[in-house]
């Protein structure tokens, strides 16, 4: 059984009309996606908009929805019907400003009239590790503000990688080396995280988890490189200079983890320590950085090579 990996937008016109033409993305786009505030990813026939480490917005343009390329907000991060939401025991779900509209009452409001409201219970609800995260969409190749050629760019965060009826493993960030033409995966942990630790002589969490991710990149490797070279084509159809290259071959993506929020103080240098010796003896990559805001493009560089020198 494969895993269901997909990385494809069937409707590419309509995903472009909807980019440049409604009202509310176009504003998304113009004030963060292009700021590297905010990531627009592909999945299977649905664009998503992260900031600060969680969903913006979705729009779906797979068949069989009505209408194709129907934008959504998830329930509990839109403004009159939050609280409500969070009290409850479901699920939040994503609904249409249509659907907003009918259960507040008010029809001369838009998601975009409610914009600053979405983002600040989206930040609200973030969790420390997310918000590491998020401080790496600056890479991203839509980021008007990012230097002209980058060697490293971010195509991707949540990798989520399962098989029918498992549970969903989701790789924080997916980098590509537009020289090199290589993937490089990343998880990000921060230094109090339990899961670094070893416990009782068990292994560590982290280690049970990047050998997973590992088990599925080794498996699947040439359909993420093909899949990954659908988000780089959709992303140059976006771009109107700079155009990234595709990957040529299957080369072995890189996966690590990188280490973040620590200070100088002499108990997190040793459990930092203790960390890198985990990793080490289990043949597994670390880079460590106090905050993930403080990656440049030359810590990107590091953590590649970092990567890059581990036993295959």
């Amino acid at each position: 059984m494969s895993y269901n990996f997909i990385r494809k937008i069937s409707n590419l016109q309509l995903m472009q009309s909807k980019l440049n033409n409604d009202v509310f993305l176009k504003k998304v786009k113009d004030n963060y996606i292009s700021k590297g505030k905010a990531l627009l990813t592909f999945r299977n026939d649905e664009a998503t908009v992260y900031y600060n480490g969680n969903q913006l917005c979705n729009t779906s343009f797979k068949l069989g929805k009505t209408p194709q390329g129907e934008l959504t907000v998830y329930e509990k991060y839109l403004p009159l019907i939050r609280s409500a939401h969070l009290g409850s025991k479901k699920s939040s779900k994503n609904v249409t400003e249509e659907q907003w509209r009918k259960e507040t009452g008010i029809n001369n409001y838009s998601f975009e009239d409610v914009l600053p409201e979405i983002l600040d219970n989206i930040s609200k609800d973030s969790s420390p590790e997310s918000t590491q995260v998020s401080k790496l969409y600056k890479f991203s190749p839509l980021n008007l503000d990012a230097p002209a050629e980058r060697e490293i760019i971010l195509l991707d965060v949540e990798a989520a990688f399962a098989k029918t009826g498992e549970k969903t493993e989701r790789i924080d960030a997916v980098f590509y080396h537009t020289k090199e033409h290589r993937l490089m995966f990343i998880e990000v942990k921060r230094l109090s995280d339990g899961r670094i630790q070893e416990k009782d002589g068990n292994t560590a969490e982290v280690i049970k988890q990047l050998s997973g991710y590992k088990k599925v990149i080794d498996s699947e490797k040439q359909n993420i490189v093909d899949q990954y070279n659908n988000v780089i084509k959709y992303y140059n159809d976006i771009l109107s200079k700079n155009k990234i290259p595709l990957m040529k071959d299957c080369k072995d993506p890189l996966l690590g983890l990188l280490l973040v929020e620590f200070t100088s103080q002499n108990k997190d240098k040793e459990q930092k320590k203790k960390a890198e010796e985990i990793l080490a003896k289990n043949g597994m990559g670390m880079y460590s950085i106090g905050n993930a805001e403080n990656v440049k493009d030359e810590t990107l560089a590091k953590i590649y090579s970092t990567f890059l020198k581990l036993p295959k």
